[in-house]
């Protein structure tokens, strides 16, 4: 065997980095001169020197000194273990910045091009000849959109393609933690302008009957006075034309324009012609014969994902309400509705968090208007501790100068003493009258007047860096909008989410580690939700990058997707999509929920595969049935969808008691129970012998409210007609029909309810973890020992057993009642928390369970 090289100091790569790093940091000294003679210095000549010295004497004879410790320094800054890139704060970072010295700040540059190794390649991108960069991006939108700030977003946050657009998911920077704290006491601001709105026009007694055919039908009317006037936003749900409660298809929010603002001009027409039909036409609006044909004006916000199927469950709700109100009408002219695609023509930014007034209030300067309503709504909105102060949905509509001009903003500064002593501000339609809906004046703006070299170049003027720069007659005036987002559950009284039923459940996660949730603690309440309040920001298309900049500027974090989803999380509130079932629309095509957990299953399973197999679990081995997907089916019980292949030319078919039967075996989807009055529908349910009839009735009574037709029964129709009857069959292409209300039986059997899941001990429940029964036994079990031992295990498992395997198998032979949808650790609650769906019939279960257990144990206390 060879022997060893020596190992000595001089030869060690360790040895020559220390002997560098030492001479670094030493500092040269001046060698004494050769006539200098042995120091003279005594007590006495120190009592001699002077009062003052000569500066320019003094640096000039210790400039040796000086000039050898400035090198130390730099010398020993130069040689440390910290790179250029690495000294710099994580917001500022770049993922070039390690081998490309551009990528840092001046100041860092040329210690950046000393630490790099190898000439610097200077790599610029190759523009084709006869084509510009606006082109090559626009070459790359061909199969998805981008938003005005995507290439900000770009540089800072992970891109995904979603919902046709390119969207950002969340920062490259390990910000969870931070963007939590952001909502919960700062501020933090997203991009919504993927949300974009949809228009429409026309008679206001026309607008409220066809709201009312697709929207929630729980709650006020969408067309209620206190939404109609434009002071307030109102948030719904719509469902498929006139299919409540099934069918739901996403969350919306509507804003009507005040009577007082400026008036639309017609975009699309919508004309009645007939029953059924509608055409698309352009021209002038007609002006209303009647008091109660009064033209109005509303924006529908929905997901982007469901935008194109709302847009045609409005013109179907149109056109059928422009037919009703004709009808009704026979000797008043043919009224019309306008609906139109606002998408890419408003921005829409949300910023949330308590901190959010005193950001809106240094980034932006209004425009005085000359009234004591919105100046005093202006003064006080700085001293204002959080957006929730103010009422639910304000709307708020104003003039801002360009914020460029102000640029860079501070944040305001509240006054606590000032905020004691305000007076509070009230919605009302002079409050919330903006030149937004004009058309035209958003035309004019979606360009700004001047660029940011041309402010740039007025900023070089000044006298004084960093002043701002005064406003100008030419300066653009940018009309927005400010309305009051509050992301909070529903009260207690008119909550939507289950916590009715106090048995408990069994929940195993994909880890294999036994879990036990309840719907509701068997000990103690649940750990209340903090609500996260806001604003909503919608100004015109072509600012974004002047907003966002001054925005961002004054300490905001930008939030992508995932921080969007943790603040509803954190707040208590099932997120769209991944927490709402029940938006089938048939049985081969899906709505946003299925959609949204099909892609995310692929990407599960694909990571799943690139797992050695001893690190992945074996689902087949434990038995598994939904590893990446929430299987509904099989929790209510009933039949999967199997795709159904219909020829183009088909025969008519003769209505008989075949064809009768053969659709009522067609498989039902599952629909979802919610709503503000989703808690008295259950307390009337578990109040009756026979739950499936008074469903049948609760859903027939919410029906009524909104004057939808009987089940089955089309409102223009005739009841002896062959349509009608046709009507009660379910086309086995699209299950969604209201014959499907009139069976009590299978409305009960297919209901969904969503519930909150917290543990009774430590851990927290995961996505996809499955919800099991518990039988009386085990519920007196766990009621027993959280009473005693609320630390301690309920179930002591012998040593020679394998706890994994019990775990993995217990679960399997009891009931599956539901899924988690969202599971994880809270934040704000300090323990594990979770949104899940479980089946209607099985919370009827778990409350008489629970109803038996309680007569139980009193039975036990008086015979004892």
């Amino acid at each position: 065997m060879a022997p060893k090289r020596p190992n000595t100091a001089e030869e060690t790569a360790t040895a020559r980095k220390k002997a560098k790093t030492t001479a670094a940091r030493t500092i040269r000294i001046q060698e004494p001169s050769a006539q200098a003679g042995p120091s003279s210095v005594t007590l006495d000549s120190m009592k001699k020197l002077p009062g003052a010295i000569q500066v320019e004497k003094f640096a000039e004879a210790r400039a040796f000194e000086i000039d050898a410790m400035h090198n130390a320094m730099q010398n020993s800054s130069e040689h440390s273990a910290q790179r250029a890139w690495q000294a710099l704060p994580r917001h500022l970072r770049r993922r070039a910045a390690s081998h490309d010295p551009r990528r840092v700040p001046t100041r860092l540059r040329e210690r950046a091009k000393a630490e790099i190794d190898g000439p610097i390649r200077k790599r610029r991108h190759k523009v084709k000849k006869g084509t510009t960069t606006a082109k090559e991006f626009a070459k790359r939108q061909r199969d998805k959109s981008w938003l005005e700030t995507h290439v900000w977003h770009a540089k800072r946050m992970i891109m995904m393609n979603m919902w046709g657009y390119r969207l950002a998911v969340k920062p490259t920077e390990k910000s969870f933690r931070p963007s939590h704290r952001a909502a919960m006491h700062g501020s933090i601001l997203h991009d919504a302008s993927y949300e974009g709105p949809i228009e429409v026009s026309g008679p206001l007694e026309i607008l409220k009957l066809a709201l009312e055919q697709c929207c929630d039908c729980q709650g006020p009317s969408p067309a209620a006075p206190r939404f109609a006037d434009g002071s307030r936003a109102f948030n719904t749900y719509i469902y498929e034309f006139q299919t409540y409660p099934l069918a739901l298809v996403s969350p919306a929010s509507i804003i009507w324009q005040p009577r007082n603002s400026i008036p639309q001009k017609p975009a699309n027409k919508i004309r009645g012609k007939g029953k059924g039909k509608a055409t698309t036409t352009s021209g002038a609006t007609c002006t209303p014969a009647s008091p109660a044909a009064e033209t109005r004006t509303l924006w529908l916000r929905c997901h982007a994902d469901a935008f194109q199927w709302v847009f045609q469950i409005l013109q179907r709700s149109i056109t059928f309400a422009l037919d009703t109100f004709n009808k009704a009408h026979p000797d008043e002219p043919s009224q019309d509705v306008e609906i139109a695609d606002l998408r890419g023509e408003v921005n829409i930014f949300e910023i949330m968090g308590p901190q959010a007034n005193q950001v809106l209030r240094g980034a932006l300067r209004a425009v005085p208007r000359g009234e004591g309503e919105f100046d005093q709504f202006w003064a006080s909105l700085k001293d204002l501790q959080t957006s929730g102060a103010v009422p639910r949905g304000m709307i708020v509509g104003f003039t801002v100068d360009d914020p460029r001009l102000r640029f860079p903003p501070k944040r305001a500064k509240p006054d606590d003493e000032a905020a004691q002593s305000q007076s509070p501000t009230f919605p009302s339609p002079a409050l919330a009258a903006s030149t937004i809906w004009d058309p035209d004046v958003r035309k004019k703006l979606s360009v700004p007047r001047y660029t940011q070299k041309q402010l740039d170049e007025r900023r070089a003027k000044n006298l004084v860096p960093g002043t701002p720069l005064n406003t100008l007659r030419l300066d653009n005036r940018v009309p927005v909008l400010l309305i009051q987002r509050s992301v909070e559950p529903l009260s207690s009284s008119t909550s939507g989410t289950s916590s009715l039923a106090s048995s408990a459940a069994t929940s195993r996660t994909s880890s294999f580690n036994r879990t036990n949730s309840s719907n509701s603690p068997l000990t103690s309440p649940s750990t209340p939700s903090q609500p996260i309040h806001g604003w909503t920001l919608i100004f015109p298309a072509g600012w974004g990058m002047a907003f966002l900049p001054s925005l961002v500027h004054t300490g905001t974090r930008v939030a992508g997707q995932r921080e969007r989803a943790s603040q509803s999380f954190e707040a208590g509130v099932p997120h769209f999509p991944q927490d709402v079932p029940g938006d089938w629309t048939t049985l081969v095509q899906f709505g946003s929920h299925e959609k949204w957990w099909a892609t995310r299953s692929m990407e599960e399973h694909a990571r799943w595969e690139r797992t050695p197999p001893s690190k992945r679990p074996n689902w087949l081995k434990l038995g598994t049935a939904s590893m990446w997907i929430p299987d509904w089916w099989r929790v209510l019980g009933i039949e999967p969808p199997t795709e159904v292949f219909v020829s183009a030319q088909r025969e008519e078919e003769v209505v008989n008691d075949a064809n009768m039967e053969d659709a009522e075996d067609a498989e039902k989807p599952p629909w979802l129970l919610r709503g503000p009055e989703t808690r008295q529908v259950l307390q009337r349910l578990t109040s009756v012998l026979l739950p499936a009839e008074a469903l049948k009735s609760e859903i027939l009574r919410l029906r009524g409210k909104r004057g939808l037709p009987p089940p089955g029964q089309d409102a223009n129709a005739d009841r002896n007609s062959a349509t009608t009857i046709a009507a009660t069959i379910p086309d086995p292409r699209n299950p969604i029909s209201t014959a499907d209300i009139a069976k009590a039986d299978t409305l009960l059997q297919t209901a969904l309810i969503q519930v909150r899941v917290q543990m009774c001990r430590r851990g927290r429940p995961g996505d996809l973890a499955a919800i099991y029964a518990v039988d009386d036994a085990e519920r007196r079990n766990w009621a027993r020992a959280l009473a005693e031992k609320p630390r301690q295990p309920v179930v002591e498992l012998p040593e020679d057993s394998d706890s994994d395997d019990e775990a993995a198998v217990e679960g399997e032979d009891r009931d599956n009642i539901g899924f988690v949808t969202t599971g994880n650790y809270s934040l704000a609650r300090g323990e594990g928390f979770g949104f899940g769906s479980i089946a209607l019939t099985a919370l009827l279960k778990l409350e008489e369970q629970r109803v038996r257990c309680v007569l139980l144990t009193l039975c036990h206390l008086m015979f004892s």
